[in-house]
Formats: C-alpha cells, sequence, structure tokens
C-alpha cells in the first residue's frame, strides 16, 4: 500500500509556505475586486479577521476561502470575481453580528430559557 503523506523533513513546511503564497496571490486579485475594509467600521488592520459575507445566502455558490485554495485560472478568476459581487466585507465581529441578527429571527427564546432554566429572552441576553 503506498503512502499518501510526505514525511521528509522540512515538507510540512514547504507545502504551508505554498499555501501561504498562493493565498496572498488570491488576496491581490480579490483586493482588485472588492474593498478589504469593514463595510460598517472601516477595520482593515489584519486581513486575516476579515470575513466575506454573502448578501444573499441563498445565492452562494461557493466560500470565498474556498476557491483561495485552488490553482489561480482564468476561469477561476472569473468565478471568484462574479462570487466577490454578491458579497460584502465585513470584520470577524460585525460578521457574527450580522448572522446573530438572522438567527434571532429563527430562534424560539422561550423554548431556550425553558431548557437552560432562564426565564425569558431577557435573562438570554445578558448571555449571548
Amino acid at each position: 500500500m503506498k503512502h499518501i503523506f510526505n514525511f521528509k523533513p522540512g515538507s510540512y513546511y514547504k507545502n504551508q509556505k505554498e499555501r501561504l503564497k498562493l493565498r496572498l496571490k488570491w488576496f491581490n486579485i480579490v483586493k482588485d475586486t472588492i474593498s478589504i475594509k469593514c463595510k460598517i467600521c472601516g477595520f482593515d488592520e489584519v486581513w486575516h479577521a476579515l470575513h466575506f459575507h454573502h448578501r444573499e445566502p441563498e445565492d452562494k455558490k461557493f466560500t470565498i476561502s474556498s476557491m483561495m485554495r485552488k490553482k489561480i485560472n482564468k476561469i477561476n478568476v472569473a468565478l471568484m470575481k462574479k462570487e466577490l459581487k454578491k458579497c460584502d466585507c465585513l470584520c470577524a465581529t460585525h460578521h457574527m453580528v450580522e448572522h446573530r441578527s438572522k438567527y434571532d429571527l429563527i430562534v424560539d427564546y422561550n423554548k431556550i430559557a425553558n431548557v437552560i432554566g432562564f426565564k425569558d429572552k431577557k435573562e438570554i441576553n445578558k448571555y449571548v
């Protein structure tokens, strides 16, 4: 049976270096397409803390981060640019706030309160 992992010394770091180079090349393509700062607060100091939020989740074909792991070619670049036009760049905090507001519409806080022993939604909001 042939091993699928390459355990040669230093190979892990070589692969990580290649992945980082690929991500940086994709990042340059992304920043030419969409503003790389939080649309709400303007945060732009750490690009790892920025997320691409799909405004209409049902129109989402793929995540931006998944495409950043693929080869850069004309087809992938065109797909990426098309997908980015459906997104807003948000900092991690505002991305969570955006999703929380949507989850609030479907969460029955009274049921949760009963299960965990709180009286009502107000008491839960102290912790979430």
